[in-house]
This record gives structure tokens, C-alpha cells and sequence, in this order.
């Protein structure tokens, strides 16, 4: 249906209508027509300049994911800054009560972890580190593997924020890694995702 999208939104756009949000969950075929949905963001303009086509077309390119179809090459530049504009959304996501995370404290630190982690096993993981010897003790980090967890300790609670900043934000964007589970702290507590190469 993406020839009959285009022509939609090209029609749309000729007169005047910038919908605003547009990507295939705000698009309906019905009967070989195309209905837009979701409308709440549009603007009627006098006429919609050349840059805003691109733009919102560049939106929809994101929403058909990779690879990029043909007749939207033209707007590469936008479908990448929409990727990078949601990927930037998600990722701080992870530092604010959301439907996937949630504050977390431990013995007056503050952090956040995942909604889905059991936090008693957290709290359980983090208690028992006293006495353990690390599997990697560096001058500002120290590993600890433990019941399928990796647990990180940094020099400074930044790092850590750091760090489960961008796991969350590798994540947002496709790339595997070992999930962040928890950051609280100093402390970074992950999935073990397996051997560690040196």
C-alpha cells in the first residue's frame, strides 16, 4: 500500500495538511482508500513548504523500519533524525517513573530499575556482594557475578547513571547487550550475558 500512502500524503500535503504524527498506526486502508487516524497533532497551513513534506514523510519511512523502500530514499535525513530523536526519548525513559521503570533506593541511594525485575532479588543481590571477590577489579570498576547477574561497581555514581543510561539507550536502539537491570548508586546490576573476553 505504499504507493497508495504516498499519494495520500502527497494530496494531504497539497492542500495544506500537515498531519503531524504520521506513521502506519495513524494510517488505515480501507476499500484501497487511505484514512488518517490520529489527528489531534495536524495543522492546516496555507501550504505545507517542501522541508515539512520531508519531515513527516521521513516519519513514516521510520515507522516501515529498514530497509528504507525506494520511493522514500529522498528522505533518508529525516526517517534518521526520527530514529535518533525516539532512540534519545527511550533511552531517558530509564531515569524517570515510566510504564518500564521505576525509582529504587537501597540504604539512602537512589537509582531506578526495570518494572519487570523482581526487587527483592535485586535488594537480596546487592547485600550479598559484602565478602564476595570480584571476577574483574580494575582502578575505577568492580565485577561481580552472581546468581545470572553481573553487578558492576564504579568509582562514582555518575559513571554508574552513565552506564545504565546507555545500556537502556543501546537497547532503544536495537543493539544487544546485556540488560540493565537496576542502577542504584555506585552500583549497575545487569543480566549476565556470558563469558567476558579480556
Amino acid at each position: 500500500d505504499l504507493a497508495a500512502i504516498l499519494s495520500a500524503s502527497a494530496d494531504a500535503h497539497r492542500r495544506g495538511l500537515l498531519h503531524g504524527d504520521l506513521h502506519l498506526g495513524n494510517l488505515l486502508v480501507d476499500r484501497g482508500q487511505i484514512v488518517f487516524l490520529d489527528l489531534q497533532r495536524a495543522r492546516f497551513l496555507p501550504w505545507v513548504p517542501g522541508f515539512l513534506r520531508r519531515w513527516e514523510l521521513g516519519y513514516l519511512a521510520y515507522s516501515l523500519g529498514d530497509p528504507l523502500p525506494a520511493g522514500l530514499a529522498s528522505v533518508r535525513f529525516w526517517r534518521d533524525r526520527r530514529a535518533q530523536t525516539h532512540w534519545r526519548s527511550r533511552s531517558r525513559r530509564c531515569l524517570a517513573e515510566s510504564g518500564g521503570f521505576t525509582a529504587f533506593e537501597l540504604e539512602g541511594q537512589k537509582g531506578f530499575r526495570r518494572r519487570d525485575s523482581d526487587e527483592a532479588r535485586l535488594r537480596s543481590l546487592l547485600a550479598s556482594l559484602e565478602g564476595q571477590a570480584p571476577f574483574k577489579d580494575a582502578a575505577k570498576t568492580r565485577l561481580f557475578r552472581l546468581d545470572a547477574s553481573v553487578v558492576k561497581q564504579h568509582a562514582r555514581e555518575r559513571d554508574a547513571r552513565a552506564a545504565w543510561l546507555g545500556g537502556n539507550g543501546l537497547e532503544a536502539r536495537g543493539i544487544s547487550t546485556a540488560t540493565a537491570l537496576a542502577w542504584v548508586g555506585r552500583s549497575l546490576v545487569m543480566e549476565d550475558a556470558g563469558p567476558t573476553l579480556d
